[in-house]
This record gives C-alpha cells, structure tokens and sequence, in this order.
C-alpha cells in the first residue's frame, strides 16, 4: 500500500491485519490512518 503523509510517500507491505494495522514480514505491526492510503496492491 501506499501512503501520502506529510513527510513524504511511504510505501508498506504486509499482512493487513485491521483496517488500521499491518504486520510486515518482520513481524513488526505497523499503524497507519486509512485516509492517507493513496492506492491498494495485492501481491
């Protein structure tokens, strides 16, 4: 997925676990606000 924020875009990919979280490959648990989600990619 990618996000727009204001520091710049940020790309994540993972597992989404809720519509607010994704566990990335690392495990790690990644928090994000879905109205900065700019596109979805299944892969």
């Amino acid at each position: 997925m990618r996000l727009h924020e204001p520091s710049g875009p940020t790309e994540l990919v993972g597992v989404l676990e809720t519509l607010t979280t994704i566990r990335k490959r690392t495990g790690e648990i990644v928090y994000f606000d879905p109205q900065h989600v700019v596109t979805w990619r299944i892969v």
